[in-house]
């Protein structure tokens, strides 16, 4: 799917629903396009992803976006205005972006939206900064230096979120090792409207420690609540 034009005129009427259908797929076309941009080290165009409101950010629009906005994201840098959940999401991930090839004086504010985005979506469980340093080592990025000093410099406050924060790093980087599919379980979610039913799979990553989180290559968009944050934390002790 192009993602380019989109950031420039609004598709005509008839095609913007099928359109939507493809950014909103299982695929994630919007989270690839990012990536690419990571690896062309285009900064403008991470800068225009994460601050500005085009056609791709308006499309980022399920049946039931009031619902699946994180409303307490709204107000701060750079989530200025209620929108979707995926639209949140992308201005997240273009942070990160600009985290790994931005420049680096302002790496540690782009991470901190990115971690704000982790935080409030309640997604991602903690997990001990030690995990993160574990995952770190045993991949092979193409920022490797950058994503190193990102991960030191999380703040104290959210050293929780460094493997969450790194996983997304990684993919954003191409360097995220590829999962192992071990377990599939049809789910119901609510839609703000109604229940849907979908699919939950379960993966191993082989080089990571032991964690359960989103994967950010297809669950980008993802949000939870407080009691899916609660029932995904590892048992203690």
């Amino acid at each position: 799917m192009d993602i380019a034009p989109l950031l420039g005129a609004m598709p005509p009427l008839k095609e913007r629903e099928e359109i939507r259908r493809g950014l909103l797929s299982p695929g994630q076309p919007v989270f690839a396009y990012v990536r690419e941009r990571v690896a062309a080290e285009d900064v403008a165009t991470l800068r225009v992803l994460r601050d500005e409101d085009r056609p791709l950010h308006r499309l980022l629009t399920p049946r039931a976006a009031a619902a699946s906005s994180v409303r307490s994201l709204v107000g701060h840098p750079p989530y200025l205005k209620e929108e979707p959940a995926a639209a949140q999401s992308l201005r997240a991930a273009a942070a990160m972006g600009l985290a790994l090839v931005g420049d680096a004086g302002q790496s540690a504010g782009e991470l901190a939206a990115g971690l704000l985005w982790l935080r409030r979506n309640h997604a991602h469980p903690g997990h001990e900064h030690v995990a993160a340093l574990a995952l770190g080592a045993a991949t092979e990025a193409g920022h490797a230096t950058r994503l190193r000093r990102l991960t030191d410099a999380v703040p104290e406050a959210d050293r929780d979120l460094a493997l969450p924060a790194l996983t997304w790093l990684l993919a954003l980087d191409g360097a995220l090792p590829e999962a192992r599919t071990v377990a599939t379980a049809t789910v119901l979610f609510d839609d703000g409207r109604g229940g849907v039913r979908g699919t939950l799979t379960a993966a191993v990553l082989p080089e990571g420690p032991p964690a359960l989180l989103p994967d950010p290559r297809i669950m980008s968009g993802f949000r939870g609540d407080e009691g899916f944050r609660t029932i995904s934390r590892p048992p203690s002790g």
